[in-house]
C-alpha cells in the first residue's frame, strides 16, 4: 500500500498548484466507502485531469496485484473470521485430513480455544489454530501444543 500511496503522491505532485490544491482539498473531506475511497479518489482525478492514461492505471494496478497477490482470497470472505472458517480450515483438511474439528460431544472441555484436533500415538494432542486478523500476511498460524 505504501508503494501505492508513493506512486500517487508523485503523480499528483505533477498537477498544477490549483488542481493540486482542489484535490488535497477535496480529500480531506472525502467520506472512504468500498469501493470508493481515495486511491479511486485520486486516481479517478488524475484520470480526468489527463495525468495518467487507462494504461498508466493498468500498469499501477497490475503491480499493486503483484504485490498482494493473495488479497483476492481474503477479500473474497470480506472478513479474518470468515476468511479461517471457510477457506483456511477447508483448506488444511484437504492437506491433513487427519486433522479433525474438536466437538462438545467427544471433548467436554472444549472450549472453541483451538480449530483442529490431531491425536498423536494417542499420547500427545497437537492443536492447531488459525489467527487471521493478528497477521499482515492472511495465511499466519499458529501452533500450540
Amino acid at each position: 500500500m505504501e508503494t501505492l500511496k508513493k506512486k500517487l503522491e508523485n503523480l499528483i505532485g505533477t498537477l498544477s498548484v490549483e488542481n493540486r490544491n482542489k484535490l488535497k482539498n477535496r480529500l480531506e473531506d472525502l467520506i472512504s466507502v468500498y469501493p470508493f475511497n481515495e486511491y479511486e479518489y485520486i486516481i479517478s482525478n488524475l484520470l480526468g485531469l489527463d495525468k495518467i492514461k487507462l494504461n498508466d492505471y493498468l500498469e499501477i494496478r497490475n503491480e499493486y496485484l503483484a504485490r498482494n497477490e493473495y488479497l483476492h482470497i481474503y477479500e473474497k470472505y470480506g472478513s479474518p473470521t470468515a476468511f479461517g472458517i471457510t477457506w483456511a480450515q477447508s483448506h488444511i483438511h484437504a492437506i491433513a485430513p487427519k486433522m479433525k474439528k474438536p466437538a462438545k460431544k467427544e471433548y467436554p472441555d472444549f472450549d472453541n480455544e483451538y480449530d483442529f484436533f490431531y491425536n498423536y500415538l494417542e499420547l500427545q494432542n497437537a492443536n492447531l489454530t488459525t489467527k487471521f486478523g493478528q497477521f499482515k500476511n492472511p495465511f499466519g498460524f499458529s501452533k500450540f501444543g
